[in-house]
C-alpha cells in the first residue's frame, strides 16, 4: 500500500479501491469509513427551494405592477380630464365668436378643442393599455 492521502481506500460494500481523502466510494457510491458525512442542509419546511423558485415560471414584477397601475390611473384620469378641458375650450370659444360677430372690429378665434381632444385621446389610450398590461401581470397570482 502506498502512504499518504492518495493511498487507496478499499471500499467495505463492492471492494472498489478509492482515494483515502475520498467520502464516497468512486465505483458504488457507498459512504466510505473513516471520513465524516457532510450534514444534511436543512431546508426550511414548507418554503420553496431553490429548485422551486427557478422552475416555478412565474417571474416576479410586484414593483412594475405598481407602477403601471398606479401611471395608467393617472393617464386614464388626465385623459377623462383633458375632454373636459376641450369641451370647455369649446363652449368658451363659440360663446365668444357669437359675441364677435356683434362687433365688426372683433377677429374670430380658432377652436382648439379639436387638438385637446385628440390629445386626451391618445393618454387616454396609453392609460388603457397601461392598466391592461398590470392587469396581465396581477393575473399571474
Amino acid at each position: 500500500m502506498m502512504a499518504g492521502p492518495m493511498a487507496p481506500g478499499v471500499c467495505p460494500r463492492c471492494g472498489g479501491p478509492n482515494p483515502r481523502s475520498a467520502a464516497f466510494c468512486q465505483f458504488c457510491s457507498a459512504p466510505l469509513p473513516g471520513v465524516p458525512s457532510p450534514e444534511p442542509v436543512p431546508v426550511r419546511p414548507g418554503g420553496p427551494d431553490s429548485f422551486q423558485l427557478a422552475t416555478s415560471g412565474q417571474p416576479e414584477y410586484p414593483v412594475a405592477r405598481v407602477v403601471l397601475l398606479i401611471f395608467g390611473i393617472l393617464l386614464f384620469v388626465g385623459g377623462l380630464v383633458l375632454f373636459g378641458i376641450a369641451a370647455s375650450v369649446h363652449q368658451t370659444v363659440q360663446s365668444f365668436n357669437q359675441a364677435c360677430m356683434q362687433n365688426p372690429t372683433c377677429t374670430p378665434e380658432s377652436d382648439p378643442s379639436g387638438a385637446i381632444t385628440g390629445v386626451g385621446v391618445a393618454v387616454l389610450i396609453i392609460g388603457i393599455i397601461l392598466l391592461i398590461v398590470a392587469g396581465i401581470l396581477y393575473r399571474g397570482d
